[in-house]
């Protein structure tokens, strides 16, 4: 949490959902955003809480969108005056834009005000917000680190799924995890098939329209070929030597594991860089006294140097957590990834071919709990055997729940 106090996060009731995704990816980054519907819990009474909350902010958000004029006049004559004035006390105050706004229709004490607009993009505009926020340099767009072409190499990650849907919101956590400098480190935890590396590529597929935004280098890898399990002497001894090569290092077979781990983080910070560590569970140590904590001492040792310091962003997808790490270690963020949303679900069924009322495939998708990697199996086997009847899906055989998996 930063030492200047809450964000407060205004907004006209139509918005209410901009405001909570962007709430939300402030949480991610490590800020106390307060947003009324994700902080107030029945009973509670809610216009002095937000009164409160008003009053001890030290950044103030007002969401202005077209809605503002014609739902929620008391919007502007009240939570929107009380924040003018606040601001007139030395609270910082930051007009946020959603959609087509011009300032002569903005309420009365904030057409004065440079907005902050394009603010339907949760990544940037949180980046944004938390460098003002924590009173670091704003001249530059977030993630405008470098101007060089990068250099990239992502062939050792594995393909990712025929359709990606919904996940927004942890897009926009990783979007904003580039563009923060404070967080170095992003993992992205869930259980096997929930789709953590589908959303690592399609992350990666964005980063790379947009000239990977600033990186000037770009490496990624993974783990999982070798396997999970426990029997298998797994260790990353290839991706150090391979990395070390790929990032100068001329002697790369040279030094004991923990030198090999320092030298290759050096490398790494002397431009900015994004590495990418997929499926580092084989690493890891199964569910025991030393659950989720890297087995291998030069990729630990990698880790521990890139959360304390680096230029840029590593990124690594996991079933555990990485427990070498405690919960809130500064420079390290976490995601977990949770399943699909009934509607979300339902639409990965639409796409495969699958025929059925709304109510039907949400109840299909509600089923396998959501899973990722269980629906689209489901959606390709109705579409190859059963013409895509949503209603056939007791056919397939059940498998025995693994809770130890779990509970897929």
């Amino acid at each position: 949490m930063s030492d200047g106090g809450t964000i407060f996060i205004g907004y006209a009731g139509p918005d209410r959902g901009h405001a909570e995704a962007l709430g939300r990816v402030l949480r991610a980054v490590g800020l106390d955003a307060f947003v009324d519907t994700l902080r107030l819990d029945p009973g509670d009474p809610w216009d002095t809480t937000i009164t409160d909350a008003l009053k001890a902010a030290g950044t103030i958000v007002i969401l202005i969108s077209p809605a503002w004029q014609t739902h929620d006049a008391w919007y502007a004559r009240d939570e929107v005056a009380r924040a003018v004035a606040l601001a007139r006390e030395g609270a910082r105050l930051i007009p946020a834009i959603i959609g087509d706004v011009a300032p002569v229709d903005m309420p009365s004490g904030l057409a004065r005000l440079v907005a902050l607009r394009g603010a339907d993009d949760w990544g940037a505009t949180a980046a944004r917000i938390a460098a003002i926020h924590r009173g670091e340099a704003v001249g530059q767009q977030p993630g405008d680190r470098h101007d060089r072409e990068a250099k990239v190499s992502l062939s050792r990650l594995p393909g990712s799924g025929r359709f990606f849907l919904g996940r927004a919101g942890e897009l926009a956590v990783l979007n904003a995890a580039w563009a923060d400098p404070g967080t170095r480190v992003q993992a992205v935890i869930g259980v096997g098939g929930e789709g953590k590396t589908a959303l690592v590529k399609q992350w990666l597929a964005g980063m790379g329209d947009a000239d990977y935004r600033g990186a000037a280098r770009v490496y990624g890898w993974s783990f999982y070929s070798q396997g999970a399990g426990e029997d298998r002497q797994v260790s990353a001894d290839l991706f150090i030597e391979q990395a070390l090569t790929w990032f100068g290092d001329p002697r790369p077979s040279e030094g004991d594991p923990w030198a090999k781990g320092v030298r290759l983080a050096a490398l790494i910070r002397e431009q900015p860089t994004l590495l990418v560590l997929d499926g580092l569970e084989p690493l890891q140590f199964p569910p025991g006294e030393s659950e989720g904590r890297i087995k291998d001492p030069a990729l630990a040792t990698l880790l521990r140097e890139l959360a304390a310091r680096m230029n840029g962003l590593c990124v690594v997808s996991s079933r555990q957590m990485l427990r070498d790490f405690s919960e809130g270690t500064p420079g390290i963020g976490v995601l977990r990834l949770p399943a699909l949303s009934g509607a979300v679900g339902a639409e990965v069924l639409r796409r495969w071919g699958v025929v059925g009322g709304e109510d039907e495939l949400r109840a299909a998708v509600g089923e396998v709990k959501g899973h990722a990697l269980a629906v689209n199996l489901m959606g390709s086997y109705l579409a190859m055997f059963h013409e895509g009847d949503a209603r056939q899906r007791d056919r397939i055989e059940r498998l025995t729940e693994a809770e130890d998996g779990g509970g897929h």
